[in-house]
């Protein structure tokens, strides 16, 4: 019993955290606001301000493009959304805790119904632009006609009837659309026609010439047909304003469907000596040498530099149009006629795409291990050189190296209990200004020098990275100059620079599947030692070329640059120190082996637009 009293305690101290929890969104939704000021600002800025407030999750479509004014005070969240939604015509939709705002996608239209009756062999039909194929159709459906529809045969069909013969309407009404009806026994065939002299009769000529309108787009099927003969015919039917300067040569095949008239001035005349401009409401056809056809259009480039284009058209159409870039606008002014112009834009909106861009990382490491000795005997009267009252001082660290200094008094005792040990009586005594420095030490070391340029480019352009410096040195000429009774010296004085850079210049490629080619080529110029003021130093250079594949986010490594110096000092007193044996108490020597290796770690990233 009191262990089911325990549970029901617990269960009535948890059971509002999983409510709470399981109702939080609707806590939100119902939160107050008690005032809320928008003035002609744009929708997504305002749900997005309360979604942030009030902590939801909504998501705005990117296409909504409106401004609201709203002033509204003492509401929840939730009437606040849905006054939005419904005032503006949007729905919201919910998924989970998340919020969808968009446009709601427009009422599919209901199939459109064919307009026709057949009775006692009788037609009586109301068309307006029905396509023929659902018109013969309909036409079945009702009737036990056999009708066939020649191969390739489209359009529309326009027009009305009213209780008629079916063989004469139907004639009618299809000739009247561009169309020919044949009868072989009992089937209707039904074929595309129309009369080249614009006359009905025995005497018209028919040819293959098949045009007709759909929503102010033509449809079109010739067989060499006058080219002057097709622009007039579409220019007739959909009441285009058109001059032709001159007479229109030559023919065309050709079958399309949906053109629009400018479009099908593009392709009649491509490769001819025509051409058009639209001015005004007024479509201007002629040769293209005729004074004012020609048009002048701004190509705007979206990704690409307007001062590079000209260098990626081909010669044969920069030989056709004059190209002048706008860098204001990023674009190119074009001069010539229409077709050249269209070529133009169809070839920039190919090649104008957005270029990828590569941010790489380098990572350069020169480690650096030098080996040191050092054994030295130095003496000198005179010196300041401190010692402590036995006479020896000894540097703070004896180890890992021995650096020790000697006075007279301590070096005079030495010398007498050495005198002892050999039956002298007396050595000398050495003056008391007289001290001794013993140096002895062994080095090892190993020093990483780091650095880590980061460097972002586009596809197929260098980038480079130099840090440096520069060393200055004093350069002396000197000029004899003679008279009749002494010589001059002449002395100029400048100063000369040499530089001692690190450079990295690195040229990505990117290709089709995302592997990035990588031209890279460091250069490290170290400054040496410099022997006098006067002279400049010498400058270590150490340099390499690499054209690697790697892909995204991949890592290589290029080492191998690798120098090494040895160098040996001695130093010693004339005569003493060349005495076998004890002749190294009078030398100093000094011994470094160096060896340095430059290593680097490239990673390149790839990425395009905003990203």
């Amino acid at each position: 019993m009191k262990a089911t009293t325990k549970l029901f305690c617990i269960l009535l101290l948890i059971l509002p955290v999983f409510l709470y929890a399981g109702d939080s969104l609707s806590v939100k939704l119902v939160q107050k606001i008690d005032r809320l000021d928008f003035k002609n600002t744009d929708i997504r800025d305002v749900v997005r301000s309360i979604a942030t407030k009030y902590n939801l999750n909504i998501f705005v479509d990117n296409n909504l493009n409106m401004k609201i004014t709203l002033h509204l005070v003492d509401v929840n969240v939730k009437d606040v959304l849905d006054f939005i939604v419904q005032d503006n015509g949007l729905k919201m939709e919910q998924t989970g805790s998340i919020f969808k705002i968009s446009k709601p996608l427009p009422p599919k239209a209901p199939p459109k119904q064919i307009k026709v009756t057949l009775k006692n062999n009788r037609i009586t039909a109301d068309f307006e632009n029905d396509d023929i194929k659902k018109v013969v159709r309909a036409i079945l459906a009702i009737s036990d006609k056999n009708i066939l529809l020649e191969q390739g045969t489209t359009g529309t069909l326009n027009g009305i009837l009213n209780n008629i013969g079916f063989e004469q309407g139907f004639r009618q009404i299809l000739s009247n659309n561009g169309f020919r009806l044949e009868k072989r026994k009992d089937i209707y065939i039904i074929k595309r026609d129309f009369l080249v002299d614009g006359q009905q009769g025995k005497n018209s000529r028919r040819s293959s010439f098949f045009l007709n309108l759909q929503d102010s787009l033509i449809t079109l099927e010739v067989r060499d047909t006058p080219i002057s003969q097709i622009i007039q015919e579409a220019a007739s039917r959909l009441e285009e304003n058109i001059f032709i300067y001159g007479k229109i040569e030559g023919t065309v095949s050709a079958r399309a469907d949906k053109l629009s008239f400018l479009r099908l001035l593009d392709l009649v005349f491509q490769g001819s000596e025509y051409t058009y401009k639209e001015s005004d409401g007024i479509i201007l056809i002629g040769n293209k040498n005729v004074k004012g056809i020609t048009s002048a259009e701004l190509v705007r480039l979206s990704y690409l530099k307007a001062d590079k284009i000209t260098e990626l058209l081909p010669q044969s159409v920069l030989s056709k149009a004059e190209i002048k870039p706008i860098i204001e606008q990023n674009g190119i002014m074009v001069i010539g006629p229409k077709s050249v112009i269209n070529n133009i834009r169809a070839y920039i909106k190919t090649i104008d795409r957005p270029s990828p861009q590569i941010l790489i990382e380098t990572l350069v490491i020169d480690i650096n291990n030098t080996k040191a000795r050092e054994l030295s005997i130095e003496a000198q009267r005179g010196g300041n050189l401190k010692t402590d009252t036995s006479g020896v001082r000894v540097a703070d660290l004896l180890l890992p190296g021995l650096d020790a200094i000697l006075n007279a008094s301590y070096l005079n005792k030495q010398l007498n209990g050495l005198g002892k040990i050999f039956g002298v009586s007396n050595i000398g005594k050495l003056p008391a200004d007289f001290d001794v420095k013993i140096k002895a030490l062994e080095t090892n070391g190993i020093a990483e020098v780091r650095s880590r340029p980061q460097i972002a480019t586009l596809n197929g352009y260098p980038a480079d990275i130099s840090v440096g410096q520069t060393e200055y040195f004093k350069l002396t000429t000197k000029t004899p100059i003679r008279d009749p009774n002494q010589l001059y010296v002449s002395e100029y004085e400048r100063f000369e620079t040499i530089e001692a850079n690190i450079s990295l210049e690195i040229i990505p490629w990117v290709s089709s599947t995302g592997e990035i080619t990588v031209e890279i080529h460091p250069k490290f110029q170290i400054p040496g030692e410099r022997i006098s003021a006067d002279l400049p130093p010498t400058i270590q250079t150490r340099e390499l070329n690499s054209t690697v594949r790697l892909k995204d986010g991949e890592t290589i490594i290029l080492g191998g640059l690798i120098q090494t110096t040895n160098s040996e000092n001695e130093t010693g007193i004339p005569i003493l120190s060349s005495i076998p044996l004890i002749g190294n108490l009078f030398k100093s020597q000094n011994y470094i082996k160096s060896k340095n290796e430059l290593i680097i770690y490239v990673t390149p990233h790839l990425y395009y637009g905003d990203d």
